[in-house]
């Protein structure tokens, strides 16, 4: 077979964006000549066969205009928040959008799922003829970021945003993946790439909340478990438990062992005989709480 060409990931101006930042905070290279220096020796600049110079001062421009680093005389140095952001491997691009809806009011769940899916590290849902109701539910949502307007040429990809935020919260409020493939058109594979991407994002926001808005770190905390089991704030405790997920959880509340201490009290032949557990499962929860 041929050979396959390969193109430098930082042709991306996503990559480009964080691998500036990273030469900077990790002090690799803090001075022009050194970045310079640096490209020069890069496969990218090799398929050029220059060093796009204009492009990587645009790129330091942008980072030092929002506070990712500060200039001290002919050197640059990374902010806390520049750090933070090299830190988690974010996007440049996805920090400033996280950091702008932290600094804003207080929100909801939905209103931080919005924000994580506006980020360019999140490959949103396409939308499909099918749709018209993102349109309308997102009239009547609240957001943390400025929704765009049915007249910007940016609509359609705020409606992507909503419409993986609304799969997103239809996932933490235990709605059946069946139902969401049937709903959103999607695979299941479609459901956990976003599940593990808004997991992942959650988690950075949360840190940034450290920096700018501390009062929510517990609540984005408790949203980041929820996706990552899909479950209601009331199962948090039970979904931790190895062998137990979000349907075996329900089952438990609903059979009214809330919590740890209601299992401890429990009987292994009494949880045996609930729904979906059977022995060896009450065994391993009977292991587990003691």
């Amino acid at each position: 077979a041929d050979v396959e060409p390969i193109y430098s990931k930082l042709a991306s101006e996503p990559a480009l964006r964080m691998h500036i930042l990273a030469l900077i905070a990790t002090d690799f290279a803090v001075y022009w000549d050194e970045i310079v220096d640096f490209f020069k020796k890069t496969f990218y600049a090799h398929q050029l066969g220059v060093v796009p110079e204009e492009r990587i001062w645009e790129i330091i421009d942008f980072l030092e205009r929002n506070e990712f680093i500060e200039s001290k005389g002919e050197r640059w140095m990374a902010t806390l928040f520049g750090y933070k952001t090299a830190a988690l491997y974010l996007d440049p691009l996805s920090a400033l959008r996280m950091r702008k809806a932290l600094e804003g009011k207080i929100g909801d769940n939905f209103s931080y799922l919005h924000a994580i899916c506006s980020t360019p590290d999140m490959r949103c849902l396409f939308l499909s003829s099918k749709d018209e109701w993102v349109e309308e539910e997102a009239e009547r949502r609240q957001f943390l970021l400025p929704p765009s307007s049915p007249y910007d040429a940016e609509y359609e990809f705020f409606l992507a945003e909503v419409k993986t935020a609304l799969m997103l919260e239809d996932w933490i409020n235990e709605r059946k993946e069946d139902e969401i493939i049937a709903k959103y058109q999607v695979g299941p594979g479609d459901i956990h790439a976003r599940v593990e991407t808004a997991e992942w994002l959650l988690h950075a926001m949360q840190e940034l909340a450290r920096i700018f808005n501390f009062e929510v770190v517990s609540k984005l905390a408790k949203l980041k478990m929820r996706v990552k089991y899909g479950c209601k704030e009331e199962l948090l405790r039970l979904v931790r438990l190895r062998g137990i997920g979000r349907v075996r959880a329900r089952t438990l509340y609903k059979h009214g062992f809330k919590n740890i201490a209601m299992l401890r009290r429990a009987s292994v032949e009494t949880l045996a005989r609930l729904p979906g557990i059977g022995i060896n499962i009450a065994k391993q929860i009977k292991e587990q709480v003691g």
